[in-house]
C-alpha cells in the first residue's frame, strides 16, 4: 500500500523461525483437535444410512462459532483501519523532504571528528546540494530533554526531543523555517541557541519565542528561529 518493498531479516536469526514454525505447528495441531474428536463420535452406520448426525457439544460449538466471528470482524475492522492510516501517511506533509536524501551513519567512527574537512570537500560536488551533521537519525529517534518557559509570567516546562545537529540541517532536509534565522557557520554564539517547532513554541506558551525566556536543561538559551512541525 506504500509503494515500499518489505525487509525482513527472519532468516538470520534461528530463535524468530524456530518461534515461527512452532506457532504454525501448533495452530494446525490446535485447529485439527475439535474435528478429529467430532468425527469419532459420528456412528459410521448412521452416517451411510443418512441418518441425522448428532455430535459434539452445543454449547461448545456456539462458542466457537461466536469467536469464529468476533475475530472475523475485528480482522475487518483492522484492515479498514489500517488502510486509512496509510492513506493519512501517503498524503500529509511530513514538514521536510525526504526525496534525494542520503544519511551516513559515522557518529562513532573516526570520520566524525573531520567532519568540517569532509563537508568542504563534498560541497565540491555540483551534485551534493548541502551536507548538515546530526547526532541523531532524524525522524528516527532523539534526545529526551527538559524544557521551560516563563512566558506572560506562566510557567511551563515540559519534555521535549531534542536532534543535535549542525548548520544547514534546514537546507538540507529541507524545514519550513516560519520565522527568525537557521544556524550558521559562522555564529559563534549558536552553540548556545535553538530552533523550535510550532507545537513547542504552542506547548511551551510563547508569545514572541525570539525574545522570550526559554531553559533547556536548567541553562538560558536563545531560541534564533521556527520551524514547521515535523
Amino acid at each position: 500500500l506504500l509503494n515500499r518493498d518489505l525487509a525482513t531479516f527472519y532468516g538470520e536469526y534461528f530463535s524468530i523461525k524456530s518461534i515461527l514454525l512452532a506457532i504454525s505447528i501448533l495452530t494446525g495441531i490446535i485447529a485439527a483437535i475439535y474435528p478429529v474428536f467430532y468425527i469419532n463420535r459420528i456412528s459410521p452406520v448412521l452416517a451411510i444410512k443418512g441418518g441425522n448426525v448428532k455430535g459434539g457439544n452445543n454449547i461448545l460449538v456456539k462458542t466457537l462459532v461466536t469467536l469464529q466471528f468476533i475475530i472475523t470482524f475485528i480482522l475487518i475492522t483492522s484492515v479498514f483501519v489500517l488502510n486509512g492510516q496509510l492513506k493519512y501517511l501517503k498524503n500529509a506533509d511530513p514538514g521536510f523532504n525526504p526525496e534525494n536524501v542520503l544519511i551516513v551513519n559515522c557518529a562513532t567512527t573516526p570520520l566524525s571528528k573531520n567532519y568540517p574537512a569532509i563537508k568542504k570537500e563534498l560541497l565540491y560536488n555540483p551534485l551534493i546540494g548541502d551536507v548538515c551533521g546530526m547526532a541523531h537519525f532524524f525522524c528516527g529517534g532523539a534526545s529526551g530533554e527538559g524544557i521551560e518557559s516563563n512566558a506572560g509570567g506562566i510557567r511551563e516546562s515540559l519534555s521535549i526531543d531534542e536532534y543535535r545537529v549542525s548548520p544547514g540541517v534546514t537546507e538540507a532536509l529541507g524545514l519550513k523555517l516560519i520565522m527568525g534565522r537557521s544556524f550558521c557557520e559562522d555564529c559563534f554564539t549558536d552553540s548556545n541557541a535553538i530552533l523550535l517547532n510550532e507545537q513547542a513554541v504552542k506547548a511551551l506558551g510563547l508569545k514572541d519565542p525570539l525574545s522570550d525566556k526559554v531553559l533547556l536543561n536548567g541553562e538560558q538559551v536563545k531560541v534564533i528561529g521556527v520551524v514547521g512541525d515535523f
